[in-house]
């Protein structure tokens, strides 16, 4: 049985690994880090640093979803007003750490990209909220569960907050048809390249009022 519930200050840990474990292999990271082993050190700072900086913010929520009470996936939303913290904050919170470990030459250029993948996203209108984050853990993926996360709970719970549209982007063309299957549509496309390596940047909305 699935229960959705907010997650607590002392889940943030737990969380942010599994949401690592998650993304550890994803396009999004491997093609600008392709050593397995500094990638996934990379990730794991990063993600940390992350949801340790959003915790208290007020426009950023993190809802988890349990499996028979086992933790099995992670949501990062965000609210109308939301502002990616400032590039100090992220260095006072370890990010350097991250930049040291996945190094720092395709460090760079990994952030010139995301900074660029997000740009559909900057000042969205009022009403518009972002989903930043979908992670279910690795072991639990293709068993519906991220859909379930997205139907029976972060659907009915944005719109009932009076969200018109939610808005997403991702970097795997599986996640495009998950997406669309759960009734997003596509609006925005991007291909970015590193050393001779091509990632896809597919930008999804959808209108839920």
């Amino acid at each position: 049985m699935l229960e959705y519930r907010k997650m607590k200050k002392n889940e943030l840990d737990r969380c942010a690994r599994l949401s690592a474990k998650a993304f550890h292999d994803y396009e999004y990271f491997s093609v600008y880090i392709n050593n397995p082993k500094r990638r996934h050190r990379f990730v794991d700072i990063l993600l940390r640093c992350d949801f340790k900086l959003k915790v208290d913010d007020p426009t950023a929520e993190f809802y988890t979803v349990r499996n028979n009470g086992r933790l099995v996936a992670v949501a990062q939303l965000c609210r109308p007003g939301f502002r990616k913290p400032s590039d100090m904050r992220y260095i006072t919170s370890g990010f350097l750490r991250a930049l040291f470990a996945g190094g720092i030459r395709d460090v760079i250029a990994w952030l010139k990209m995301d900074t660029e993948a997000s740009d559909p996203f900057h000042e969205l209108p009022d009403k518009c909220w972002y989903l930043n984050i979908l992670s279910v853990s690795p072991s639990c993926q293709g068993k519906g569960i991220g859909s379930h996360f997205l139907q029976d709970f972060l659907f009915p719970y944005v719109r009932a907050a009076g969200c018109e549209y939610l808005y997403l982007y991702t970097n795997a063309s599986n996640n495009c048809r998950f997406y669309e299957k759960n009734g997003f549509y596509l609006f925005d496309k991007k291909t970015f390249e590193y050393k001779g390596r091509k990632l896809g940047n597919w930008s999804y909305r959808i209108k839920l009022n």
